[in-house]
């Protein structure tokens, strides 16, 4: 059964519980198939996402940024609702000066210093912060314990929701010994 998506590459199935073989394809990206993808009976959201055959321009262009002491923080901003991207998100860390808005493909990326990495049983675990996404006619998001690690890429793509308050994530990795 081929399910075509909408134009911002979304669909909605209602899928009775049991287990499905996938095979998700779309022009310009690699193709992504699945062993079984297992529904349980309950609401499900699940995101998927295919690798571009050629890096967007953005993204690219990321390569440049790039610098020691530093931690990029980029990513996509959609519509939680259409998947449109959201064009003038400001979007920056609690604490800091530098911040950046989307680009009309939703996109952003700014620098910030690096904070200093902490040390446990011999490791280096990079520091976090707060990576906050704002725009007037949607939700403020908070993304919390977001690894922010020196001279490499802090990525957080986030979905917006219409309104008025805030939403917050959680990314404090299970492993890390600092979060517990």
């Amino acid at each position: 059964m081929i399910i075509p998506t909408n134009d911002f590459g979304r669909v909605h199935l209602d899928l009775p519980a049991g287990k499905y073989f996938y095979s998700i394809s779309a022009p310009g990206y690699e193709t992504m198939d699945g062993d079984f993808l297992s529904v349980s009976g309950h609401v499900q959201s699940i995101t998927f996402v295919l690798d571009p055959l050629q890096e967007p321009e953005e993204v690219k262009a990321e390569l440049s940024l790039f610098r020691p002491g530093f931690a990029l923080v980029n990513g996509w901003i959609v519509d939680a609702d259409t998947g449109k991207p959201i064009l003038g998100v400001t979007v920056h860390v609690e604490g800091g000066r530098a911040a950046a808005q989307t680009n009309d493909r939703g996109y952003y990326a700014f620098l910030v210093p690096a904070p200093p990495s902490r040390k446990y049983q011999g490791i280096d675990w990079p520091d976090v912060g707060t990576v906050v996404a704002e725009h007037p006619l949607y939700k403020t998001f908070l993304a919390k314990n977001v690894y922010l690690p020196d001279g490499m890429d802090a990525g957080m793509s986030f979905e917006l929701t219409r309104g008025k308050g805030t939403m917050e994530s959680d990314n404090r990795h299970h492993l890390d010994p600092f979060l517990q």
